[in-house]
């Protein structure tokens, strides 16, 4: 890309922030009834590593293969889409967890054990095949997954919950910790409209289970301003997400807060970002 679009500007914008806020929250000391807000640290985590990723792949790739004759030049939009749409699945794990103000916090403590069991539960489902220390580590995995589950089933707030699959965990079978809506229910109570998430999800997931691949690449003569196109408008997307993990960041360790505030033109991107992906109406 000779000239750099302001798309890929942002994005080392946000990109620079979600390392600084991270950074500032070192200092962080949890007390005992905190310690489950440590975990979200991951999250926010796994999306800085996207963004560089992506700003990487940006950069294009020329790779000089001898066994291949045809020259390869590329920017591989199909991970770039890919990336964003696991950004924007985290965010809502995120949100719903750890930030959703209609639910008091017994009720996200309740949410990020069900997330916790989840994701062990699913982990049992490993290949027989494996090495012993895999069997081992799976093993304590299950103890721990049995463990959470009785906290869960023994907790005061557990009626209020209503699982995707709620029945295979009243089985001790894997199940998804994900509300009966799915991604679109969490996505209702976020700051981002389920218009937004609907659409943008499914415009990211078009090339990444391969459906729009021949309409959109063997109809453009030139494919790589094709790929640098989409590539483009899926940043685009993520810059409008990121700012939502910045501000809910933000919510959960005082220092972020402190650190952000004194930042009025940030506050005012954050700002700009929410009324957009807040106020996004789908044209039916």
């Amino acid at each position: 890309m000779a000239n750099i679009p302001r798309e890929i500007e942002e994005l080392k914008y946000w990109t620079t922030l979600l390392y600084e806020i991270l950074e500032e929250n070192k200092k962080y000391i949890a007390k005992k009834s905190n310690d489950w807000l440590i975990d979200s640290e991951p999250l926010v985590l796994k999306v800085a590593v996207h963004c560089l990723s992506i700003l990487d792949l940006l950069e294009g790739t020329k790779p000089s293969i001898p066994t291949i004759k045809s020259n390869i030049n590329f920017i591989d939009n199909f991970s770039i889409e890919t990336i964003v749409r696991s950004s924007m699945e985290t965010y809502l794990v995120f949100y719903y967890v750890y930030l959703d103000k209609l639910v008091g916090k017994r009720i996200r403590k309740l949410r990020y054990k069900i997330w916790q069991a989840s994701s062990l539960a699913q982990r049992q489902r490993q290949a027989a095949i494996t090495t012993n220390q895999l069997q081992q580590l799976l093993k304590k995995e299950k103890s721990n997954y049995l463990k959470l589950r009785r906290e869960i089933l023994n907790s005061k707030s557990f009626s209020k919950i209503k699982l995707l699959q709620m029945k295979d965990f009243l089985k001790k079978k894997p199940f998804d910790w994900k509300p009966i809506e799915g991604w679109r229910g969490i996505a209702k109570t976020s700051p981002m409209t389920e218009y937004f998430w609907g659409d943008v999800y499914n415009i990211l997931s078009s090339t990444t289970h391969s459906n729009a691949v021949i309409t959109n690449y063997f109809q453009n003569k030139n494919i790589k301003d094709t790929q640098e196109r989409r590539s483009l408008s899926a940043v685009h997307y993520l810059n409008l997400i990121i700012p939502l993990f910045i501000e809910g960041y933000s919510q959960l360790f005082p220092s972020v807060n402190i650190y952000i505030k004194k930042d009025s033109n940030l506050l005012l991107n954050i700002k700009i970002a929410k009324a957009v992906v807040g106020n996004y109406n789908s044209i039916k």
